[in-house]
C-alpha cells in the first residue's frame, strides 16, 4: 500500500555560527604552497629617561615577529540517486544544499575553536585554576571571572574589537550564568545591552 507524506517538513534544529565571523580569511595564491607567514610589528620599550642636552637618546629597536600557519583542506559531499530524487515528495537537492551548507559552517566553526583551545596564554575560571581540568561544576562566569579577563586583555595590549570593548564567545550555560548577574547588578552594561538587542544569542 502507499504511504501518505505530509506536505510539511518538520523544521530542523538551528545552531549559530559565530566563531568563524570573529576571524579574518586569507586566500593563498596559486603556486605558493600551503605555508602562511603573518607578520608582526612588535610594540617598542617606551622611553623612562629624559633627554640630556647634546646628548643622543638611546637607540630604540624595531623587532619583526612572524606566524607560520600550515593550511589544511576540509570538504564533504553527498550523493542523490535518481531514484530518491524522482521518489521524494519534497525538492531533495534543495535541502541538501541547506545540509551541506549548515555542516560546513559548523565545520569551520570547529576548526577554529580547535585553534582556540590549543592556546597556551589561557585564564581558567579566574585565574586561580591551573589547567581545564581542574575546572569545577561550581566555578560558573561570575563578574570577578569577567573582570580578571578583561584587566589581563588590557595589561597585555589586547586589541579591542568594537571600541573598547572585547568579544565573548559562550555557549548557553555562560550565557545563562552572565545574565543571572545582570540581573543582580553584576553586569550592568550587559543589562543595558539587552534593552538594545546588541547581545546576540549564543554570543
Amino acid at each position: 500500500q502507499g504511504k501518505y507524506i505530509s506536505e510539511k517538513l518538520i523544521e530542523r534544529s538551528e545552531l549559530l555560527h559565530r566563531l568563524a565571523q570573529l576571524t579574518n580569511p586569507v586566500g593563498l595564491p596559486k603556486g605558493v604552497g600551503k605555508t602562511v607567514e603573518f607578520i608582526r610589528y612588535n610594540r617598542i620599550e617606551i622611553v623612562v629617561d629624559k633627554l640630556i642636552e647634546g646628548v643622543t637618546p638611546n637607540e630604540v629597536g624595531l623587532t619583526v615577529g612572524t606566524q607560520n600557519v600550515t593550511v589544511d583542506q576540509w570538504g564533504m559531499y553527498m550523493t542523490l540517486t535518481d531514484v530518491v530524487e524522482v521518489t521524494t515528495k519534497h525538492p531533495v537537492f534543495n535541502e541538501a544544499v541547506d545540509l551541506l551548507g549548515d555542516a560546513q559552517a559548523r565545520m569551520q566553526d570547529f576548526q577554529v575553536y580547535d585553534v582556540l583551545m590549543s592556546g597556551t596564554n589561557v585564564q581558567y575560571w579566574d585565574g586561580t585554576r591551573a589547567n581545564r581540568a581542574a575546572i569545577t561544576a561550581t566555578d560558573t562566569f561570575k563578574a570577578l571571572v569577567f573582570n580578571k579577563s578583561r584587566v589581563d586583555l588590557t595589561d597585555a595590549a589586547a586589541r579591542a574589537r568594537q571600541g573598547a570593548f572585547y568579544v565573548i564567545v559562550c555557549g548557553a550555560q555562560v550565557e545563562a550564568d552572565i545574565l543571572r548577574e545582570a540581573g543582580v547588578g553584576g553586569f550592568t552594561h550587559v543589562a543595558r545591552m539587552q534593552e538594545k538587542d546588541a547581545l546576540e544569542e549564543g554570543t
